[in-house]
């Protein structure tokens, strides 16, 4: 028997409703995937971040983005600048949530507008 310790083996799993987006690209759509996978928490992290996630550079990432946000697909919740949120609507839980919860405050009851964005009172 070995003493070491097994890594967890990490995987994304993209839904059919996402693969079948016609309006978004397949980077898009795997990039919608990995929010997707946030559920009702959002997805919080940086353009850099998500930049190291893919093997791409934080444009790429921007540009990935803003063609998600176009396609209506997303919400965004962000504060003064640099921090933010992002929802998959597609996600059950997101769309069951009455409110949620970006760092401790509520946000407004998900509306028709899709990518909108929010600041922070």
């Amino acid at each position: 028997m070995s003493d070491k310790k097994t890594q967890k083996e990490h995987y994304l799993k993209i839904p059919n409703h996402i693969l079948n987006l016609r309006q978004i690209g397949l980077c898009e759509k795997v990039l919608l995937a990995h929010i997707y996978s946030f559920g009702e928490k959002g997805c919080w992290q940086s353009n850099a971040t998500l930049a190291e996630i893919f093997f791409v550079s934080s444009r790429t990432v921007t540009r990935w983005l803003r063609n998600i946000i176009r396609a209506n697909i997303v919400q965004i919740k962000s504060s003064k600048g640099y921090f933010r949120t992002i929802w998959a609507r597609s996600h059950p839980d997101v769309q069951k949530a009455a409110q949620l919860y970006y760092r401790g405050k509520k946000v407004p009851k998900i509306d028709n507008q899709i990518g909108q964005k929010w600041t922070s009172q």
